[in-house]
């Protein structure tokens, strides 16, 4: 089971808990049976406060996890926000909510930290700031700095000694692949979490969010800007043209293409999802590195406003 609107990760399991059509649509009939559960993303809701979406979230979590009657394998979904699903950022109490549930009815709780822990949300560790009790943990990208392909996958002590057993029993975990435990991938992963301590890295995140905070309030300004997302160094900045998604310019041109194709011309590679911006800038980004992103990010806003 996991949250609507897109889970990220990297494997062909992933492309069935996290199916999106345009990405995963070739490989459909391939794809396992899974349940899906809304995600808490107030904009374009029915909701009138985060509140009453959360409430109702749980609500349609909680019957797929009642009518399953303890055979729901697990729940996968990012921790803190989804990224790939349209920068959506969880209200508070939302993921720890979530995390009750699924130890109420026996469900496995898988977390993907892999683009959202190592500081992106603010949080060396996401699931410890949501107050959520994961089984299963998954983290990589930040945790080499992105110089080595390497991962890491957290579980429960009672799942990991599941595997453990004499050869003859047959319970050893028959998965792996040529590049387990890389030394220099590990090396570099050491080297990456020291350099986070030395340089206090999560407080330099923290003081630049503050600064991205200040700034997205041009980005209300702009009339194509229906909703902005935010928290740490992630945010997503919703464009929409007479309240619909804001897709195509004037020109017919498509917007992520228009965005990516101009900023390229300023010296700044973005990249947005469909019709949303987003900020996700790099972790270790000095402040006027930083400013200069946020500056063209504001500008191709309001020059798409006018095509």
């Amino acid at each position: 089971m996991s949250l609507e609107g897109g889970y990220h990760g990297d494997t062909a399991g992933a492309m069935s808990v996290g199916y999106i059509e345009h990405f995963f649509g070739a490989y459909r009939p391939l794809l396992a049976r899974v349940s899906r559960v809304p995600s808490p993303l107030l904009y374009g809701s029915r909701f009138g406060n985060e509140e009453d979406l959360v409430e109702w979230c749980l609500e349609k979590t909680e019957k797929v996890l009642k009518r399953r009657g303890g055979k729901c394998a697990g729940l996968v979904m990012e921790s803190g926000a989804q990224i790939a699903g349209g920068v959506v950022i969880y209200p508070r109490g939302y993921q720890q909510k979530i995390s009750e549930l699924c130890k109420k009815y026996d469900t496995l709780l898988i977390l993907d930290e892999i683009a959202t822990g190592f500081g992106r949300l603010g949080n060396m560790v996401e699931y410890l700031a949501q107050k959520s009790r994961p089984d299963i943990v998954c983290m990589g990208k930040a945790l080499t700095a992105g110089y080595f392909p390497l991962a890491v996958t957290l579980a429960r002590e009672k799942i990991h000694d599941t595997f453990l057993a004499s050869y003859e029993k047959n319970r050893q975990f028959y998965h792996g692949h040529t590049f387990t435990g890389h030394p220099v991938g590990c090396a570099a992963a050491l080297a990456n979490i020291q350099l986070y301590e030395k340089r206090n890295l999560v407080q330099q995140i923290r003081e630049n969010a503050q600064y991205v905070k200040q700034r997205l309030r041009e980005f209300a300004e702009i009339d194509a800007v229906a909703d902005i997302r935010h928290r740490g160094l992630l945010a997503g900045i919703e464009l929409a043209r007479n309240g619909k998604p804001f897709i195509h310019l004037k020109n017919k041109e498509r917007i992520n293409y228009f965005v990516m194709r101009e900023s390229l011309e300023m010296g700044v590679h973005l990249r947005n999802l469909g019709n949303i911006m987003v900020v996700i800038p790099p972790l270790a980004i000095g402040r006027s590195d930083l400013k200069r992103l946020l500056d063209v990010h504001v500008q191709l806003a309001k020059k798409a406003e006018k095509l």
